[in-house]
């Protein structure tokens, strides 16, 4: 949430998950208590951290846009064929098989687009990516199965 909400506080949750990782190493943990920590080691792990963000956000809406377009070219070629019309009544059925594609769509798309990986792929917009791949494959799931139910 705070990815998509407050910017501020993600980046300050990324700095300190990459901090905590960077300490695990015994020998930068005991430079650290000692206060041999180079100075601007925090000012290059929030830069690197907000071009991280930078990346995913900018995976997430390259992903978007792709799945806007491909939304519109398939309505569109609906409209044509006659299956869609504005004076036709909407299916809660078809509604929800269109949200299901959608989705998996956004998420398929979105595995495509990898952000920047780290050196140990587990830097926090590394499992934000992958938790909005599992997130958008779980919820087109759900509205495909309530679809198939309704």
């Amino acid at each position: 949430m705070a990815f998509t909400f407050n910017q501020r506080r993600y980046l300050e949750m990324a700095c300190e998950h990459d901090t905590a990782l960077t300490l695990r190493s015994a020998d930068l943990r005991a430079s650290f208590d000692r206060g041999e920590f180079e100075v601007e080691w925090e000012q290059q792990n929030m830069q690197r951290t907000i071009v991280y963000a930078n990346s995913l956000r900018g995976a997430i809406w390259n992903a978007l846009r792709i799945t806007a377009l491909v939304t519109v070219l398939v309505l569109a070629a609906c409209v044509v064929v006659g299956t869609v019309r504005p004076n036709l009544p909407a299916s809660l059925q078809g509604c929800l098989v269109a949200l299901s594609a959608i989705l998996a769509l956004w998420g398929g798309l979105l595995q495509t687009y990898p952000p920047i990986q780290s050196n140990k792929g587990v830097c926090l917009h590394e499992e934000v990516h992958s938790l909005l791949i599992k997130a958008f494959v779980v919820l087109a799931a759900a509205f495909g199965l309530f679809a198939s139910l309704v």
